[in-house]
């Protein structure tokens, strides 16, 4: 911005009255711009957006744990400069509660452990 500014004001001096307005309009522009990606990197985040790529490697991350179906809902968001992870994972119908509770500690462990999540939270659902 200081140097479209510097421009004009050289402008100006060698008589360019032209190059003042234009550096104007450049420097507006530029001014534009950076305030529409500060928005709309914040409103993305603060409406709990995330990257959809880290969201599939979520997803496969968690398919990898032996006994996991399938998963029905993964909800990532951040929370200041942590990620919190809800997901509804799939099993087998006919686990007794102690296995399907051990399918979802496996799953906490391994997403917090590969992809430095803060926190982990599993719903388990029969499949």
């Amino acid at each position: 911005m200081s140097i479209g500014t510097a421009i004009g004001i050289f402008g100006s001096q060698f008589n360019l009255p032209w190059l003042d307005p234009l550096t104007a309009i450049v420097v507006g522009i530029l001014i534009c711009k950076t305030a529409w990606d500060i928005f709309k990197g914040a409103s993305h985040q603060l409406t709990d957006g995330f990257d959809h790529d880290i969201l599939n490697s979520y997803k496969k991350s968690i398919l990898q744990v032996k006994g996991v179906k399938g998963v029905k809902d993964l909800r990532p968001r951040s929370y200041g400069n942590n990620v919190v992870v809800d997901t509804v994972i799939l099993v087998n119908p006919t686990l007794d509660i102690k296995d399907a509770h051990d399918i979802s500690s496996k799953v906490e462990k391994k997403l917090m452990k590969e992809n430095d999540i803060y926190d982990v939270h599993v719903h388990v659902e029969p499949s």
